[in-house]
């Protein structure tokens, strides 16, 4: 794949799998050996795969129903793609036990991804690595 089709693959899963909590195109952009090397402090340990991707996806959308990403900057150099985005959404229920904290949250933070595309075995996203940055 192209840096112009790795940059592609990587904004559509921004767009489809966290903005329209579509699950499936998640199952479609991740490679089936998919590993999630950023764990969340606060949270329980989820399974470093697509499974465990969703469930992290879907974890959010519940807490924030209307939570949208935007990609502020986006690198790409062979096959490694790094965005920087923000995050803002409603606080409207708790996020795996940890009761409401706030109702409004203007700026969720920013996350720096690196995502390689070698190495996978449907050609998806191989593995992202994120550092988290609160406001």
């Amino acid at each position: 794949m192209t840096t112009k089709d790795n940059k592609s693959l990587v904004r559509h899963l921004v767009e489809e799998g966290f903005n329209k909590s579509n699950l499936a195109a998640i199952d479609e952009l991740l490679a089936d050996n998919f590993i999630d090397h950023k764990p969340l402090p606060g949270l329980p340990p989820l399974p470093p795969s697509p499974a465990g991707f969703k469930q992290l996806a879907t974890m959010f959308r519940t807490a924030f129903p209307d939570l949208l990403y935007t990609i502020e900057d986006m690198v790409a150099d062979g096959d490694k793609v790094v965005i920087r985005y923000s995050a803002c959404g409603t606080n409207t229920g708790e996020l795996v036990g940890m009761p409401l904290q706030v109702n409004k949250l203007p700026s969720l933070g920013l996350i720096c991804s690196a995502l390689p595309m070698t190495g996978s075995s449907n050609g998806g996203i191989a593995m992202i690595i994120s550092v988290y940055c609160n406001n």
